[in-house]
């Protein structure tokens, strides 16, 4: 055996294979490409030596006769052990005063394939391991040629070295990593803790970056700059062809998007639906330089595909992502080639564009799915958060921390959105940011103007089935209660008496979801009258034009957000909303003290009345001022538990360690409180999918809460273990139900 016949990797199919000189040399390749995007962010030259020499030495530990006839078709006659733990113990025993090799750099080696956690390599401790010398000199010959070529200054490696590390035993490695690795963690002080967590993020994600696209053979993105020539004429060509565009017209940008455009810096931007915030947002995103990010962070799936889809439409499908828990599922729907291996590189935002619901940015701080990937990514980037006011206390609490957190440490810059800001969401971001009230952009031209007729009625829904049938024929009508449970009843009282009834809320399988939404959009685009009953999902979901609404009340800020379905192309013909009662259900889901009564009590002061955009958010500053959000417990107690949580996690048990280590998806662990939820599937449907392929059964999940799940009779798939079968009630029409026994024992379920 020789270096040269050394395999990295061979193809399961037996159709090809790549010798570790090979794969070594294409992950030096892009590491060279990684070092151009970023030397003028990291400025450290120590850094670039010490991350060469990680990508140098990352797949070293193949040289063991344990990985290579452990390789597929291979003799199998010594225990498979981890490449990754005999590399970076290599880079221990190497250690000394003049090869001082950073232990973040060692953790990037220990962690490029697994979690990085206390118990990594414990399986490893105990099995035989064989190293041919004369292999292990070939390896250091080809290194020291390898860093002559690259102009790196050499290493030299003493015969004492290479004689221990073969006499070695697999328990001495152990021994090894044990007190020269994870017993050194946790000597460290709990000083400039953020600083080695960063410089662990940057070694840990260029060396899994470069694996990741010399393996795949996959070029990193390409440079991706536009102006606003080039933005202005992809948004022409799409009004063009959906027949918006006025030919008569010369076209030009909104002042709103004319200042976006012209602020390089962080905004914080209030404007009213249909004043092209989206638009905006891409303006002001045009500032950035070739290579860095534009992320675009929604508060729903459903919205998160709407704006992916309408930003392929400017750019292209190649240059933008969608991620979030079912947008693999999403993207398979559109591009049945689409793999998991692309997704894998999407979901760690390797395009130039990404759009995702705010989790995705919220995980890096619990240390979450290829968080260090993710972070490298944002490093200068620009990220845009729309709709921030419809976060509970809570998930603003992470949302506020992360801000802080990627402005202070990897220069990204923010552009901040809503169409409603309360103010005190303004005084908390303006604080955040360093900005004042008079620094927000905000559009006035509809400041003035009225979509809608607002009714406020002191009913409950099921007093108004009667009146709402008189309204439902030719006509667009949107019904939105608080409750899964009162959506499906007022669903099933009503729908004989519309053209098209559709219920919608989050307790469908995807598939039956997915196809609801297609059909909610079709018939807004047929201008069809439709009936659609919903929870709070709608609120920032659907981008259609209903006519009338009626809804239960709600924090005002949702009452707004659920008018912003209403005539959203400011017909002259105004829309009409209608306000009813709320049930002693909604105290529990909206549990501000006095929010819905004050709200309730706001609103009946425009009953009969039209409300301008300027009466909508001063109808929101007086509500919250009544009620004195701000300084309430509830609000506090939330938001203090947001704004820490990722410091609490990080560091419960030791500072560096935990800084660095892989959470282990612990169940507390959550990015929008009380929405820890599971995905499980009806088992309606458990014969029909017991031969289907993965993706036919992640079409079939549907989310419940955690805590349901332990009060339900379940079963595993046989052939997916990980997929979930429970005993519940399941109709394409209604959704999930539960049995009556679980009835008894399940509180009343929530909104969505």
């Amino acid at each position: 055996m020789n270096l040269s016949k050394t395999l990295a990797k061979l193809n399961y199919d037996g159709s090809g294979k790549e010798t570790l000189i090979e794969h070594t040399n294409e992950v030096i390749k892009y590491w060279l490409q990684l070092k151009h995007i970023y030397f003028n962010t990291i400025t450290d030259k120590d850094f670039w030596y010490w991350s060469f020499i990680s990508i140098l030495f990352h797949d070293f530990g193949k040289i063991a006769k344990n990985f290579q006839v452990n390789l597929p078709f291979g003799q199998r006659n010594l225990p498979h052990i981890r490449h990754e733990f005999v590399s970076g113990v290599f880079l221990l025993l190497m250690k000394s005063d003049t090869f001082k090799v950073p232990i973040e750099s060692i953790a990037a080696v220990f962690s490029h394939h697994k979690k990085l956690n206390g118990d990594l390599f414990i399986e490893d401790s105990k099995k035989k391991i064989q190293i041919n010398r004369n292999v292990l000199i070939e390896f250091l010959e080809y290194s020291k040629k390898v860093l002559t070529d690259n102009r790196i200054r050499t290493i030299v490696v003493e015969e004492k070295i290479i004689d221990a590390f073969l006499k070695s035993t697999s328990q001495n490695f152990y021994e090894c990593y044990n007190a020269c690795f994870l017993e050194k963690l946790s000597t460290y002080n709990n000083q400039n803790t953020e600083k080695r967590r960063n410089t662990y993020i940057y070694y840990k994600a260029i060396l899994q970056s470069s694996d990741w696209c010399a393996s795949a053979h996959k070029q990193l993105s390409k440079p991706f700059f536009y102006n606003e020539k080039i933005f202005k004429c992809a948004v022409k060509t799409k009004l063009f062809r959906e027949d918006k565009l006025d030919l008569e017209k010369p076209f030009v940008w909104r002042e709103f998007q004319d200042k976006s455009l012209l602020n390089k810096d962080t905004v914080v931007a209030v404007a009213p639906t249909g004043s092209g915030k989206t638009e905006a947002a891409l303006l002001w995103a045009s500032n950035k330089s070739a290579n860095e990010k534009i992320i675009y962070c929604l508060p729903t799936r459903v919205t998160s595909n709407a704006i992916y889809s309408r930003i392929c439409e400017y750019f292209g499908n190649d240059k933008v992502a969608v991620i979030h828990s079912s947008a693999f599922y999403f993207r398979k729907e559109l591009d049945d080639n689409f793999d998991k291996k692309e997704y894998l590189a999407d979901k760690t935002f390797f395009k130039n564009i990404n759009v995702c619901t705010i989790d995705q940015i919220l995980t890096i701080g619990f240390n979450l799915g290829f968080w260090e990937l993710k972070t490298l990514h944002l490093q200068n980037a620009r990220i845009i958060i729309d709709e921030i006011h419809l976060y509970s206390p809570y998930t603003l609490g992470l949302i506020i921390s992360t801000i802080k957190y990627l402005k202070d440490y990897f220069n990204v810059k923010f552009y901040i959105m809503t169409a409603t800001m309360p103010e005190y969401l303004k005084n908390i971001i303006c604080e955040t940011l360093g900005k004042s009230n008079d620094d927000i952009l905000a559009d006035g031209t509809y400041l003035n103007q009225s979509r809608n007729m607002y009714f406020v009625i002191d009913k409950l829904i099921d007093d108004l089935h009667e009146k709402i049938k008189e309204k439902l024929k030719g006509k667009k009508v949107l019904i939105v209660v608080n409750t899964v449970d009162q959506a499906i009843k007022t669903f099933q009282a009503l729908k004989e008496f519309a053209d098209e009834a559709i219920c919608y809320h989050s307790r469908f399988i995807q598939k039956h979801r997915i196809e609801k939404e297609a059909k909610v959009l079709w018939l807004d685009k047929e201008c069809k009258s439709l009936l659609l009953v919903a929870t709070q999902v709608v609120e920032v979901s659907l981008d259609i034009d209903f006519d009338i609404l009626y809804t239960e009340n709600a924090p005002i800020d949702a009452i707004m957000q659920r008018s912003g379905r209403v005539n959203r192309k400011r017909r002259e013909k105004k829309g009409e909303v209608h306000v009813f009662k709320h049930s002693e259900n909604s105290v529990k889901i909206y549990d501000v003290p006095n929010l819905l009564e004050v709200t309730f009590q706001k609103l009946s002061a425009f009953d009969s009345k039209e409300m301008t955009e300027k009466e909508i958010s001063e109808i929101v500053n007086d509500v919250y001022e009544e009620i004195n959000l701000i300084e309430s417990c509830f609000f506090k107690n939330k938001y203090k538990s947001g704004l820490n949580r990722h410091f609490e996690i990080q560091s419960k048990r030791d500072f560096i360690k935990d800084s660095i280590y892989d959470d282990k998806d612990e169940e507390e662990i959550f990015t929008r409180e009380g929405l820890d939820t599971v995905n499980v599937i009806p088992d309606i449907y458990q014969e029909e999918l017991s031969n289907e392929v993965i993706i036919e059964k992640v079409k079939h999940e549907v989310s419940i809460r955690r805590k349901w799940l332990r009060s339900l009779k379940k079963t595993s798939d046989v052939k997916h273990s990980w997929f979930t079968y429970v005993d519940v009630n399941y109709d394409k029409e209604i959704g999930l139900t539960f049995k009556k026994k679980e009835d008894k024992i399940i509180p009343h379920t929530l909104n969505l």
